[in-house]
């Protein structure tokens, strides 16, 4: 995606060298601190070897962000933007269902048994992707077009049971929440929730139905790997108990390293320092693989980026409503409970790399925008108008 959003930027730059305006947006500020702080993680590493993939990421996505935000100036740059995301994940979905997860017979109903690259990563997306696929259900104009997008949508959420991500479940069900909460219509959204539930329930796997369920099975042994009594690697069982393991180590490394983190990278190696018999993964926590990577003050500049992008989203959603923009305020509040399955899944999954996550920044810095534009002004005055029983042309006249 972030190939995609450079490409997409670079040939826009070409065509329209004439009406680019550059500018720094003030939420850039926060992205410039985090960048700041992710580099200074590079050179506090341990193995600078380690931490140089992660801060060559790091650098070259907030480049493709000011490159973004520059080039999509009005509604139709967004729309191409926002629907070479969403077909990307329809091609990944696709690609996904029948290369990686159909080896002679159909994974999805025998249970849990192919094989995703990462299958966290991929939940976290796809919960995170979720609201997309809804604007682009709500935004088809013809019918075709509506069942082409409802298709995908089931589709993705199949995929989505096939990771057997617990972390996924929550984010798709906290993004679920948000977009239900902000809508008018709730019977219509609880309608469409109780529809996706009942088809969900007649596919998803029983072990996908168990790993949800045990995620209230683990609250004792979860207390215990965190005071440290009891180291869950040991055991034979996977109990899920582990990840508060990696969390807990995690807070110690932050503790010992508040400025600058274990380093990009040096988490699995840093353990080594706080266990007797030191293991391999990651914290599967964004927070604290953060924390510990980069800091008390890479998190909090992580953290503060996302709230201002969620706290920009608010702001347009609401105005939007006021001025009766509904497509502005579709977009803000889908990219809102995007964001917040982000924050819900991440919670339980390593990402904090994700692409999707700055593009999500960029779009939450772009659609701000539309509010002063030429539709917004237009929708504006029609408000304006009926409020006051103004006929067209006097209000033409006044303003």
């Amino acid at each position: 995606m972030a190939k995609l959003a450079a490409g997409i930027a670079m040939v826009s730059l070409m065509i329209n060298q004439d009406q680019v305006r550059i500018f720094f947006p003030k939420q850039f500020f926060v992205l410039i601190l985090f960048i700041l702080f992710a580099n200074l993680s590079f050179f506090a590493a341990e193995d600078m070897g380690l931490a140089a993939k992660r801060q060559s990421e790091f650098n070259k996505i907030a480049l493709v962000c000011f490159l973004t935000v520059w080039v999509v100036l009005k509604r139709e740059d967004y729309k191409l933007l926002f629907y070479t995301t969403v077909f990307s994940f329809y091609y990944n979905v696709l690609k996904n269902l029948v290369e990686t997860q159909t080896k002679g017979r159909w994974y999805a109903v025998k249970g849990t048994g192919g094989w995703i690259g990462d299958s966290n990563d991929w939940a976290l997306a796809l919960a995170m992707a979720i609201p997309l696929f809804y604007v682009a259900v709500i935004c088809s104009k013809k019918l075709k077009e509506r069942l082409f997008h409802i298709g995908a949508a089931l589709s993705s959420l199949m995929v989505l049971t096939i990771t057997s991500s617990r972390g996924g479940f929550l984010g798709a069900a906290a993004a679920t929440l948000v977009l239900l909460l902000t809508e008018r219509h709730k019977i219509r959204m609880v309608a469409v929730g109780a529809v996706l539930i009942a088809i969900l329930s007649v596919y998803a796997p029983d072990s996908y139905v168990n790993q949800i369920r045990s995620i209230f099975d683990a609250s004792d042994t979860a207390e215990d790997a965190w005071t440290g009594e009891e180291n869950p690697h040991e055991g034979t069982e996977y109990t899920g108990a582990e990840r508060v393991w990696n969390w807990r180590l995690a807070y110690m490394m932050m503790q010992d390293h508040p400025f600058s983190g274990v380093g990009w990278g040096n988490y699995v190696r840093a353990r080594a320092h706080y266990e007797i018999n030191p293991g391999d993964t990651v914290t599967h926590s964004t927070w604290f693989q953060v924390g510990a990577e980069a800091g008390f003050t890479g998190l909090i500049t992580f953290m503060l980026m996302i709230l201002t992008a969620f706290f920009s989203l608010l702001v347009t959603w609401w105005r939007a409503r006021q001025i009766g923009d509904s497509w502005l305020s579709l977009h803000a509040r889908a990219l809102m409970a995007g964001l917040v399955a982000f924050c819900v899944a991440g919670s339980f999954v390593s990402r904090e790399y994700s692409d999707l996550l700055f593009l999500y920044f960029c779009f939450a810095v772009i659609l701000p925008k539309f509010l002063r534009d030429e539709v917004a002004r237009e929708l504006l005055l029609e408000r304006y108008k009926k409020r006051h029983g103004i006929q067209g042309e006097v209000a033409n006249a006044q303003g």
